[in-house]
């Protein structure tokens, strides 16, 4: 059986670069790794105006199409 994959966007900082990543049922922390962010850094997923965080202990269907945003973890200075 072939692997499916899906092409995803990342926004970081000021940066979005496009990814192509397994599709499927995955671990937001499996996912963080696919997507080059690291585990201190909060990811998002966009839909639109709207972004929901994505807890570590989650997982997520990955879809074509989605949007994530990832922002750097830490303390608010």
């Amino acid at each position: 059986m072939e692997s499916q994959t899906a092409h995803v966007t990342l926004g970081k900082g000021k940066d979005t670069v496009e990814k192509t990543i397994p599709a499927g049922p995955t671990p937001v922390a499996t996912l963080k790794t696919e997507l080059g962010v690291t585990a201190t850094d909060v990811l998002y997923l966009r839909h639109g105006n709207d972004k929901r965080v994505l807890g570590d202990d989650e997982t997520i269907n990955v879809q074509n199409g989605m949007h994530f945003e990832a922002v750097e973890g830490g303390g608010v200075s």
